[in-house]
């Protein structure tokens, strides 16, 4: 967690990814990791990248609320906080030749 937000690096065997902080205000912070591993989980089977940008966007919706959110974010919403994490995605090669 950032102080813009939610951020994350996560690699596997060969390769990793980085993602960019999504911009958001942050009010409270509770919950913000559970979104996150949650989302992260749900979306592995569609890619690593795909996955992070799921996952930080998930949790840049959490923490701009204090308390657990009254509903989920408009579709809309959501696309464009995962069309940013995509933008600035960054790939890593890990292997080594």
């Amino acid at each position: 967690m950032g102080r813009r937000g939610p951020k994350c690096g996560i690699s596997v065997p060969t390769r990793a990814v980085r993602v960019p902080a999504v911009p958001t205000t942050v009010v409270d912070t509770v919950g913000a990791g559970n979104a996150f591993c949650g989302a992260l989980l749900a979306t592995l089977d569609q890619g690593v990248e795909a996955a992070a940008c799921q996952a930080v966007a998930a949790a840049a919706y959490m923490v701009e609320q204090f308390g657990l959110p009254a509903h989920l974010p408009e579709a809309s919403d959501y696309a464009q906080r995962i069309a940013f994490a995509q933008r600035g995605l960054t790939k890593l090669d890990l292997q080594r030749g």
